[in-house]
């Protein structure tokens, strides 16, 4: 697993950047609050990542968010309910 510390405030800026880092061969597999993004080496130049930002409030709409995108095949990664990216 690799590590990298980095802060955003343009989130166009990270969705390219962490786009950037997968053609390299490095997929998100978490984000803390912190500026720590988790990366596996995996090879798979097909993915790409988006942003999304929600002010879900309860955690059945969280669900309903989640699985509703999970179902076209989308993998949800980080976000939490409440006023949060989502990746």
């Amino acid at each position: 697993m690799v590590r990298k510390y980095r802060w955003f405030i343009d989130f166009e800026r990270e969705e390219k950047w962490l786009n950037d880092n997968l053609q390299k061969g490095y997929t998100l597999i978490a984000k803390n609050m912190f500026g720590v993004y988790h990366f596996v080496e995996m090879q798979n130049s097909m993915k790409i990542l988006r942003l999304d930002f929600q002010r879900i409030k309860s955690a059945h709409n969280f669900e309903s968010y989640k699985s509703q995108f999970e179902e076209v095949g989308w993998k949800h990664i980080d976000g939490k309910k409440g006023n949060s990216f989502h990746y």
